[in-house]
């Protein structure tokens, strides 16, 4: 699978500086999900220069993997522990296990998935012009009986908010990018994601470092 990328911003209980008895809570979690490269064709690779800036920022993941192909699983996978039994990319399906969304929204947490092209929020529809269900996981556990999501969590990435400090807990906590911008494999198309993401996403994380070198300064 491809390259996940996260990026959270730590509330104002971070104790740097300090001994920490416990990890710092993220205000919120964003992830983004852009496929299909292997770590060597990405990192450091001169077609990817806004990803490598933000891995130079961060922690890099060496030993996570995909867990099969193709890409529906692995979704699947990452929202819920399970391929729920899935092996392909065929549509529609209804679950009600445990998941990733569910879990937050319990624990009295919010929680949403933005998805590029997605026709409307809540749509249940399996393709549409380049949006295709198999990249949105969470679409599966919408309205179940047991363990299910609202309409409201399954949105159009035209929905991400502005104001950064409105977003949910997390966005699986991700936008996902439509399939015109998923990193196929060409150089072009890891350029396309490495734009797209600068694009969509560089506001969020020059906003973010504000605000975590705002709480930093609060604690002295």
């Amino acid at each position: 699978m491809g390259l996940a990328v996260g990026v959270c911003t730590l509330s104002a209980t971070s104790t740097l500086g300090r001994q920490r008895t416990s990890p710092p809570r993220p205000n919120h979690i964003v992830m983004v999900i852009e496929e299909n490269h292997s770590y060597s064709q990405i990192i450091e690779s001169p077609d990817a220069p806004y990803i490598n800036s933000l891995a130079a920022q961060g922690a890099v993941f060496t030993q996570s993997f995909g867990v099969t192909y193709p890409s529906q699983p692995n979704y699947l996978a990452l929202f819920s522990g399970s391929t729920q039994g899935i092996t392909d990319n065929s549509c529609p399906h209804t679950f009600t296990t445990p998941n990733l969304g569910h879990a937050l929204l319990e624990a009295g947490l919010t929680f949403a998935g933005y998805s590029e092209d997605l026709p409307s929020v809540g749509s249940l529809i399996c393709s549409v012009g380049l949006y295709a269900r198999k990249h949105n996981p969470w679409v599966n556990w919408q309205d179940s009986v047991a363990n299910g999501l609202p309409a409201t969590a399954n949105v159009p990435l035209t929905d991400f908010p502005t104001e950064y400090s409105e977003l949910p807990y997390c966005e699986h906590d991700r936008a996902k990018p439509g399939q015109r911008h998923a990193q196929r494999k060409n150089p072009a198309a890891i350029q396309t994601g490495d734009r797209w993401l600068q694009e969509h996403l560089d506001a969020y994380v020059q906003w973010a470092e504000r605000a975590q070198q705002s709480a930093d300064r609060d604690l002295g």
